[in-house]
């Protein structure tokens, strides 16, 4: 979904709601596709907290030290959004 999020004011819309409705829910959000520092950008303005995509890491597999990992599935990790402060 965030893919056009640049472009697509409905789009990021629907984006900013649900990621307000996962706050005050108490959960972290996160946004997957992210494929350019753009969409990137407008996800930080909206308060997303962690964002996974091509234009942060390629897909690879987790460590083997992790348990319940399905074999062979390609993740990429997500990175924080918000400064540590």
């Amino acid at each position: 979904m965030s893919a056009n999020i640049v472009s697509d004011p409905i789009n990021a819309a629907m984006i900013e709601a649900i990621n307000r409705i996962g706050h005050i829910m108490g959960l972290q959000t996160i946004a997957e596709g992210v494929e350019n520092e753009a969409t990137l950008e407008k996800l930080r303005s909206l308060g997303v907290d962690y964002a996974q995509g091509y234009s942060i890491a390629k897909p690879r597999p987790l460590p083997c030290k992790l348990n319940n990992v399905v074999p062979g599935y390609p993740l990429a990790c997500p990175i924080p959004l918000k400064v540590a402060v």
